[in-house]
């Protein structure tokens, strides 16, 4: 929870770093907006399973994953008028240990069927180097 300021000032240097010197860096973070100034690449977890992973400007721009598409409705827009968010979290957190069969999102997803309650979704290739975790997820058009 660093200062705006200060953390501008890291994602920057990080930038630099990895034009400059050819580094990679492992940035976790809730913050996914700001993947996008670091990264090539994302990977969204959820409940301690890997949900979707794809180029960070397609997963940005075009979140597959519900939980990837709540996360990206909790960046503050600074044109958005004040309010509430229509995509509020709403659910239970996962049960992480010892957690039922099924999808662990399903009890917060407002996209969740049948199939969510009793069968763990498996990473599918959904487009070129983009995978998701869901059963109801479609590849672009």
């Amino acid at each position: 929870m660093l200062d705006v300021s200060i953390r501008i000032g890291v994602l920057n240097l990080m930038s630099e770093l990895r034009e400059r010197e050819g580094l990679s860096f492992l940035y976790i973070t809730h913050d996914i907006a700001s993947a996008r100034y670091v990264a090539d690449r994302v990977l969204v977890l959820y409940a301690g399973h890997l949900v979707e992973e794809g180029p960070a400007e397609d997963v940005i721009q075009r979140p597959k994953h519900p939980y990837t598409q709540l996360l990206l409705s909790a960046v503050p827009d600074p044109r958005a008028a004040l309010g509430l968010s229509d995509a509020a979290d709403v659910g239970e957190p996962p049960k992480v240990i010892d957690p039922r069969p099924g999808c662990r999102f399903r009890d917060r997803c407002p996209y969740a069927i049948a199939k969510c309650e009793s069968v763990t979704p498996e990473l599918r290739e959904i487009g070129s180097r983009r995978r998701v975790a869901c059963h109801v997820a479609e590849p672009d058009a």
